[in-house]
């Protein structure tokens, strides 16, 4: 949670900065997107040490499908995303290698988004 309240902030602080000018548009840009870029290596990280990796990408592949192609809330999607992944998680039913032991099936729909 420290890792998205600091991009948060920090992108609140650069868009701060070039709204009072300090900086050009084109650093504000660049600032945001090396924010962007130091939460999704902190995201990486947490989730590989975690061994959760290909779970987290199998639910996101999965809550990408129904919202895009099922036209399911993103608010119902979400938070029924977060209850389901956190009760396996308290299960300890998920990580990376009882997801792999899963069908092939479903191993490889979390990659199909990707196609």
């Amino acid at each position: 949670q420290i890792a998205a309240l600091t991009v948060v902030q920090l992108s609140a602080f650069g868009m701060t900065l070039r709204r009072k000018g300090f900086i050009s548009q084109k650093k504000g840009v660049l600032l945001y997107a090396m924010v962007l870029v130091l939460g999704m290596i902190v995201i990486f990280d947490d989730l590989r040490r975690r061994s959760l990796f290909n779970v987290a990408i199998f639910f996101g592949n999965v809550a990408a499908v129904l919202r895009m192609y099922c036209g399911m809330d993103k608010y119902v999607l979400w938070c029924g995303v977060a209850i389901v992944f956190n009760y396996f998680l308290r299960q300890g039913i998920l990580n990376d290698q009882a997801f792999d032991n899963l069908s092939p099936i479903m191993h490889i729909s979390s990659w199909l988004m990707l196609l």
